[in-house]
């Protein structure tokens, strides 16, 4: 199976694993995969009883009693609630450093923190470290305080071009058209973007539209040629030559494997 893994260290050689940036945080939140074909078991993490920020990638997990949580969902696993694999092979992303109360916390996918989450994985498959420190710094900053990060977030140029971005996966927008929705010129944006994400708009836009075919991928509802419409690509050629550039394999080897 194609691992998260493999793909992080294929693009971090690629960019030349840049170093994180003097703003980000001095104590880095740890960003992992683990699961089947990883390096690091799923087994072995839950087993350290750690409290992590869990997002699933491929397969599903049993979380508790009766909570299923699939691809693109998320948990804040406070280190004591049983966790165990639902649906093999299964591959996550895990951000370790929250402070845990003890309490369990499910997000559903397009929920504020999700997203968040996806931020994380984009750079961190991207394997810009400096990007990953400041998005998985962000997250856990969320985690504490939800309310208080979502009104910081809510006014900012980048978070908004970020949230338009978020809605617009199948029908992707133009800089300027995101500018116009963010109440600013194209310009600024692309500099308030990178200032925040670490990537310019469009690179950034395209890894994301990535994850989310990795993730439809990931099952078998859709054909390749109906992901790749779904992530906005009208040439399944197209799709298939930008995945593979962000994800180091084809859709169809990504589906078998």
């Amino acid at each position: 199976m194609i691992s998260l893994t493999q793909i992080h260290e294929k693009n971090s050689a690629a960019i030349g694993l840049r170093a994180a940036s003097s703003d980000a945080p001095a104590c880095r939140p740890d960003v992992l995969a683990a699961g089947t074909g990883e390096g690091v078991s799923l087994a072995r993490v839950l087993a350290e009883r750690e409290p992590a920020l869990i997002r699933v990638c491929r397969g599903a997990l049993a979380v508790g009693e009766g909570v299923r949580l699939c691809v693109g969902e998320a948990l804040l696993w406070p280190g004591d609630v049983p966790v165990r694999v639902a649906d093999a092979p299964v591959q996550v992303l895990v951000v370790r450093g929250p402070e845990s109360d003890g309490v369990l916390s499910v997000y559903a996918r397009d929920t504020f923190m999700c997203r968040a989450f996806d931020d994380v994985a984009v750079a961190w498959l991207a394997g810009d470290a400096a990007a990953t420190a400041s998005r998985s710094g962000e997250l856990l900053r969320l985690a504490r305080d939800p309310l208080d990060a979502h009104r910081s977030a809510r006014g900012c140029i980048a978070y908004g071009a970020r949230f338009a971005m978020g809605e617009s996966i199948d029908a992707p927008k133009t800089i300027p058209e995101l500018a116009q929705a963010c109440g600013t010129s194209p310009t600024v944006l692309k500099e308030s973007f990178r200032r925040e994400f670490g990537l310019p708009v469009y690179d950034w836009y395209r890894r994301l539209r990535m994850l989310r075919a990795s993730e439809l991928l990931a099952g078998d509802q859709h054909a390749v040629g109906e992901v790749a419409r779904l992530v906005g690509y009208a040439n399944a050629s197209k799709f298939a030559r930008a995945f593979a550039d962000c994800m180091g394999v084809a859709p169809s080897a990504y589906r078998a494997a």
